[in-house]
């Protein structure tokens, strides 16, 4: 019976140091951090965005204050965010310089997408935007 009785002891002790030490697919509570670099689109609603290796269009910079700010086509923008919890994040631009751009149509897409970003998440060097129904709507690289 004491034999049992010990056997049951460090079966248990095992049990609750591997659960303790081992983080078995738990998410991590660290904030994910968005301020490290400035992002690059590289795919909108679905579409690879072309001229990717020009680093000065379609950026997006995350500071640590708040703020949004960052080029699309040919004209800059600015804004706020707030991420409430781990992974929630709104974005919410206040405003754009006004220049007639030779890619419009895009330049507009991606201020348009936006506000309708909810959640995010970080995988390696890619930066993913989700919106309320939980699909991604944008993609961007750290540069």
């Amino acid at each position: 019976m004491k034999k049992t009785f010990f056997y049951f002891i460090c079966l248990i002790c095992c049990i609750v140091m591997f659960d303790s030490c081992c983080k078995c697919g738990r998410r991590s509570s660290a904030p994910l951090d968005l301020n490290a670099v400035s992002w690059k689109l590289i795919e909108l609603n679905g579409k690879v965005v072309p001229n990717q290796n020009d680093i000065k269009k379609f950026t997006m910079i995350f500071s640590k204050d708040g703020e949004i700010n960052g080029r699309g086509d040919c004209n800059s923008y600015f804004g706020r965010y707030t991420t409430p919890n781990n992974g929630e994040i709104t974005i919410s631009p206040d405003g754009a310089t006004k220049a007639m751009c030779p890619d419009m149509a895009r330049e507009t897409e991606f201020l348009e997408m936006m506000p309708m970003v909810r959640t995010f998440k970080i995988d390696g060097d890619i930066l993913m935007l989700f919106n309320q129904d939980n699909k991604m709507i944008a993609a961007l690289k750290k540069i």
